[in-house]
């Protein structure tokens, strides 16, 4: 497994996880990262995920494998808060079918 570990500015795109109000935060992004089907690696990664959850409100990266982590649904919803709102109203404007939802994003957005 390795872990990298970087500094990014927060965004005003209202689904990036380091989306924030003030432009000048700074967020620290950790992630684990392991080769495809690495033994252990969805029980390590879900301990520690859950750890920087509970410790940190820690936020998982939108396109990283999280799907595993147990909660992380509900707790997504409840960290997107009303961006999460403006992104549904897009999202129905330009995808009123949900050919592009998925069923976790479907979760997310409160679909189920």
């Amino acid at each position: 497994m390795i872990m990298d570990m970087r500094f990014i500015k927060s965004s005003d795109q209202i689904m990036f996880y380091m989306y924030y109000e003030d432009p000048e935060t700074v967020f620290c992004t950790i992630e684990v990262l392991a080769a495809a089907k690495t033994r252990g690696f969805e029980d390590f990664s879900a301990m520690l995920a859950q750890h920087w959850i509970s410790e940190y409100k820690a936020r998982v990266h939108w396109g990283r494998l999280w799907e595993h982590i147990p909660g992380i649904v509900p707790y997504l919803r409840e960290q997107a808060g009303p961006q999460l709102d403006q992104f549904e109203r897009i999202r129905k404007k330009y995808d009123p079918q949900g050919m592009f939802l998925n069923e976790t994003l479907a979760g997310i957005l409160g679909h189920k």
